[in-house]
């Protein structure tokens, strides 16, 4: 999954202000596995505190699991109407 991004100059000079590493035209890329009816995105951030996006194919839904120090708590976000897949692109 890639997401392609550029920032206002109001968020931009926001963003700036916390963390310098941030560009004004950015583009980041993340893993998703597929595993039966579920999509789950790639492990963002530090071993004893991260979060994942769950999607779920079957349930129509769309769910967080964070962990904290080996705890995991799940919330569902969204439940989907709809569903639409896009071909992959190259």
């Amino acid at each position: 999954m890639t997401r392609k991004f550029i920032y206002s100059k109001d968020s931009y000079q926001k963003l700036r202000l916390n963390d310098i590493t941030v560009k004004k035209v950015n583009k980041t890329t993340k893993g998703v596995v597929k595993a039966d009816s579920l999509m789950v995105s790639e492990i963002a951030r530090y071993p004893a505190f991260y979060t994942q996006f769950i999607f779920n194919e079957f349930e129509k839904s769309v769910k967080i699991k964070t962990v904290l120090n080996n705890t995991e708590g799940v919330s569902l976000i969204s439940k989907c109407q709809k569903i639409i897949k896009y071909k992959k692109q190259a």
